[in-house]
């Protein structure tokens, strides 16, 4: 066997790169080997998130393998290996894995794309036993996998509702404008769910062989990234897998090839189901593997390039009347043999010809005039940033951030370095990429004579979307105008120029236990901090005041939602959008704010070296907020794009049907409606905004991560302790919900394809309390799991089933149902079945093991969130708002309370809840069924 652990990798971590004659390196901790049958592995150590490993077999076998008949086998494949391989036959393997804390979907789960299959699982390394079943299932996907007939006529049921779920507005544009895009290969040929028709008469032989021919040692590798002894893994993997070969027969593997030279095309798809309208303008180009230290300078001079175009076009979207809302510049790999750069632009649908006349003059000023040098300052800053930060966090980036780019690497040949190496790759080209060198690239880049037009969007009646020919015209004259070059815009240095004095702390202490510190402003704000580490260039930060929403009218409910995005899109002090936007170009901080339904809040994150910036941005979203004419229109067109033709799509009438049904059209619960639009006032939205985020004395301040405490205290003493006060706090209002059933089951119809949903729903009183309230989580997960084996793997007859829902603190009530999706003949029967799995486990209790189950998964879970800074300031944050103790965020309590749950506990929970007097049950039919 080969190993092939490059030495270079190891040297030029401190050894300057020789431009022009040295490959890539490889990350000097990764460990990669090719054994003699032609199998493929990466091994990395990482220990985010301990006593975790992140396991990836990766092949190169995607839907572009089949022949006409195999439309769709690759997938069916992929679905089999979770139904009977040797050694775990029929659905013991995600049984067997569930009793050790995994979650199916979350930590075990696969995927089938055009050139590959993917299977992953992160599962827990420091069980011996556990890693030695992983290794066997590992070993059985790659070459044992048994095809049993039972469990193919089985799954038969699951891929065709997969493939019903899809159905749609999207699937028939896309039908129309993938031929256009994939134009000169067979990639619009191959969409991996396959053929409905193949899928409904597959056979056992066909998925044999298939699996026999292309499931070979040379088109796989396995990635094992993790808190894991790398010499134990290499050892395992060269002792397990040596029993692969490939057959004699075996087929090339054919790499498709996409033409470079398209001329122009254009495609528009039109539906009358679509809910939103987007153009995407792109260029092929002959792919560049970045794989030598000279050629790494294109991938630098790329970000830069898309870096730059992605802020043009984004200065669009806060104009008051906007081409569109939302747009993105990329440029990098795609399919096959092309690198593409491509705008998309998201518009509303009486908006196409205006958003694509944009995106084509800034590709035109690009190619004529090039960028500005502030421009490109701001790019390199942004660049310099990310780095820095990726060194910083060298040691504390997640296992299957690692995993998922060595897939890349197996895969497409991308470089897999570590933050050193990339940043001092980066730096020697970054300062000395010029104006003229990108100008000179873009040129090259854009070509007027070579690119492809795809439009999406809803028929809508009085709105005409423009066609190919006139659009392919319209592009055209545009690529053959002069725009003038762009004028620099200026950039703060400070937000507040006069730092506040700082504020007195009244009072302060520590819960000693989960070492969370908190003190009082004179102005009533209290702030609690959490160091940690396990992000060493990350503060997250939640505040919150109660009231939110709750103490509005229903008429002013879609104000206060308005009002929020017209101050981000309005700006802050002195200050405009895109002057906030520029400046916290170079910076790592994020700052979001929201009216919620019981408290307003305040969700962000910075890096420790941005504080200043941050808090100078918080101060002035609560002290000097603006609402201008301009920001407002914007959120306008915004709304008005997202919802024109909300109503016509099936599931959007479904989910706003059962909300009026469920709630009896309670005004609180309603969703927005266009016409809803006309009654939004500018004035009375920045008064409730104004009025929600004032008041120092209502609010609690979180922070979480690597921050120094005195440093943190001196900015929220100057910047949170200086904050406005108010006489009147604000307190949360109750407004009961009501639950009478009138009608126990609810048929509604639309959509024109051969898909239905169902639901059926439980609501009524419920005496809330912690325990409570978990112990309907615990019953809500085990009847989720009862629901998968009964009615997708047993019935076949859906391809997700799933439980939701809880209990509310607030209104001592609860909502909870299942969901499901499958074709129109078999929706009453899956209802029936579906109720019948959870009367059944209220009436004769919980099967044996069950509960062990989710015991598991819900322990498991608690060993990872208590490594996440997200996890701890949101536990901090709720532990505060609703009077609970910090250490119930601890595993200790988690486990100790598992310790008093018992299997009667839960079945009197379902006894409650699961009730037939408030049972409500909905399906959705097509339309022609009506």
């Amino acid at each position: 066997m080969k190993r092939l652990f490059s030495l270079l990798s190891i040297l030029f971590v401190s050894i300057p790169f020789i431009v022009g004659q040295t490959p890539l390196p490889f990350h000097p901790d990764l460990i990669k080997g090719e054994m003699d049958n032609g199998f493929t592995y990466y091994i990395l150590k990482n220990e985010m998130p301990r006593d975790i490993v992140s396991i990836r077999l990766v092949t190169k076998v995607g839907s572009i393998l089949e022949e006409e008949h195999e439309r769709g086998v690759a997938h069916f494949v992929e679905h089999m290996a979770f139904n009977g391989t040797e050694n775990f036959p029929g659905n013991s393997l995600i049984e067997y894995l569930e009793t050790r804390g995994v979650t199916f979907g979350r930590d075990l789960n696969a995927f089938v794309s055009f050139e590959q299959t993917v299977y992953m699982m992160d599962v827990r390394s420091d069980d011996p036993q556990m890693l030695d079943s992983i290794f066997l299932i590992l070993e059985d996907w790659t070459g044992r996998l048994i095809f049993d007939p039972d469990e193919v006529a089985d799954e038969i049921g699951v891929i065709s509702a997969e493939y019903r779920g899809r159905l749609g507005a999207n699937d028939r544009m896309m039908n129309k404008t993938f031929p256009v895009e994939f134009m000169g290969s067979m990639y619009a040929e191959r969409l991996p769910i396959g053929k409905l028709e193949v899928i409904e008469s597959m056979e056992r032989e066909t998925l044999a062989e298939f699996y026999r021919k292309w499931y070979r040692p040379e088109l796989m590798a396995l990635v094992v990234v993790g808190d894991v002894d790398t010499e134990f893994i290499e050892s395992e993997i060269q002792r397990r897998f040596a029993f692969l070969s490939s057959p004699e027969d075996a087929p090339e593997r054919r790499k498709e090839q996409l033409p470079l030279e398209t001329g122009v095309a254009a495609v528009v798809a039109t539906d009358a189901e679509a809910t939103s309208t987007r153009a995407r303008l792109f260029y092929r180009h002959e792919r560049e593997d970045i794989n030598t230290v000279e050629n790494y300078r294109t991938s630098v001079l790329r970000s830069l390039f898309t870096n730059m175009m992605r802020e043009r076009l984004s200065d669009y979207t806060r104009l008051a009347d906007p081409p569109f809302n939302f747009a993105f510049s990329s440029y990098g790999p795609s399919i096959g043999n092309i690198d593409v750069f491509s705008n998309t632009v998201v518009m509303a649908p009486d908006k196409v010809a205006e958003a694509i006349s944009v995106a084509a003059l800034e590709n035109r000023r690009a190619q004529l005039h090039g960028f500005t040098e502030s421009e490109l300052n701001t790019a390199r800053a942004s660049i310099r940033t990310n780095l820095e930060r990726a060194v910083l966090e060298r040691d504390q980036q997640q296992s299957r951030v690692h995993s998922s780019s060595l897939m890349s690497r197996f895969l497409n040949q991308s470089p897999f370095l570590s933050p050193e190496q990339q940043q001092e790759l980066t730096l020697m080209y970054l300062d000395n990429i010029s104006l003229e060198d990108i100008n000179d690239a873009v040129e090259s880049w854009i070509r007027p004579e070579d690119w492809i037009l795809s439009v999406m969007a809803p028929e809508i009646e009085g709105i005409d979307i423009p066609g190919e020919e006139e659009l392919i015209a319209m592009v055209k004259e545009i690529m053959a105008s002069h725009p003038e070059p762009l004028e620099e815009g200026e950039v703060p240095e400070n937000l507040i120029e006069e730092i506040p004095e700082p504020a007195a702390i009244v009072s302060e202490g520590k819960n000693e236990e989960m070492d969370i510190h908190f003190w009082t402003f004179e102005n009533g704000a209290t702030v609690y901090f959490k160091k940690t580490d396990f992000r060493s260039d990350e503060i997250l930060v939640r505040a919150a005041r109660p009231g939110g929403s709750s103490v509005l009218g229903a008429d002013d409910l879609y104000n206060a939602t308005l009002a929020t995005r017209t101050v981000f899109n309005s700006g802050l002090g002195p200050w405009s959008r895109s002057q906030l936007q520029r400046f916290n170009a170079d910076k790592v901080m994020s700052l979001n704010f929201s009216i919620g339904g019981t408290h307003t809040d305040l969700m962000g994150s910075t890096s420790p070296r941005n504080l200043r910036a941050f808090f100078e941005t918080l101060h002035l979203v609560m002290e000097d907020p603006q609402s201008t004419d301009e920001g407002f229109s914007s959120n306008i067109a915004s709304y008005r794009s997202f919802l024109i033709n909300q109503h016509n799509d099936p599931n959007n009438y479904f989910f706003n049907r059962m909300s009026e049904i469920i709630s009896k059209n309670n005004e609180r619960r309603k969703s927005m409606r266009m016409e809803d639009l006309e009654d939004i006032c500018k004035v009375r939205g920045f008064e409730i905004f104004q009025s929600s985020f004032d008041c120092a004395n209502d609010w609690n301040f979180f922070f979480v991560g690597n921050a120094d405490m005195d440093v943190l205290k001196e900015y929220t003493a100057r910047y949170i302790g200086t904050l406005s006060t108010c006489e009147e706090p604000s307190e949360i209002v109750v407004h009961p919900i009501e639950f009478e059933r009138e009608d126990l089951f609810h048929l509604l119809y639309k959509g024109q394809e051969e898909r239905a949903m169902g639901s059926g729903r439980f609501q009524g009183d419920f005496e809330y309390t912690d325990r409570n309230s978990k112990i309907l989580g615990i019953a809500n997960a085990v009847s989720n799991i009862l629901l998968r084996e009964r009615i997708r793997e047993e019935l076949g007859g859906v391809y997700f089933i799933r439980m939701f829902g809880g209990a509310n603190r607030f209104t001592n009530t609860f909502e909870i149902g299942f969901m499901y999706g499958s074709e129109p003949d078999k929706m009453e029967m899956l209802m029936d079945e579906s109720l019948l799995v959870l009367t059944n486990i209220r009436d004769n209790g919980l099967p044996a093991g069950y509960l062990d189950r989710v015991r598991e998964q819900q322990l498991q879970t608690r060993r990872l969130d208590l490594q996440e800074n997200r996890y701890w300031v949101q536990g901090i944050r709720n532990a505060v708002l609703f009077e609970e103790d910090f250490e119930s965020m601890s595993y200790e309590e988690l486990e100790a309370f598992w310790e008093t749950v018992t299997e009667d506990e839960v079945q009197a929970m379902l006894q409650k809840v699961i009730n037939d007097e408030s049972m409500i049950g909905l399906i959705l039919y097509p339309e022609y069924m009506k």
